[in-house]
């Protein structure tokens, strides 16, 4: 099984991947069944901030999910 880091990065690069409580289909990226991260129609990856910081808090395993999955689509954005 993957970890989530490893699900994380492969959504950046619009890969499939699984973990245990998170996956990605390359495009899209859910912490549990919850969307967290899409892909633009330009290839940008765009987090929603279900954090407590994001007024979206839905748990700390999401948030954790956001926070991860935030440095790999910055990674992503910036190198475009």
């Amino acid at each position: 099984m993957l970890r989530n880091e490893e699900v994380a990065k492969a959504w950046a690069h619009s890969l499939p991947a699984k973990s245990g409580n998170m996956r990605t289909d390359g495009q899209g990226l859910w912490s549990y069944g919850l969307l967290i991260g899409e892909t633009d129609c330009c290839g940008m990856k765009i987090l929603h901030n279900w954090t407590a910081k994001g007024k979206g808090f839905v748990s700390m395993t999401t948030s954790m999910h956001v926070g991860i999955a935030s440095f790999y689509a910055d990674e992503k954005n910036n190198s475009k």
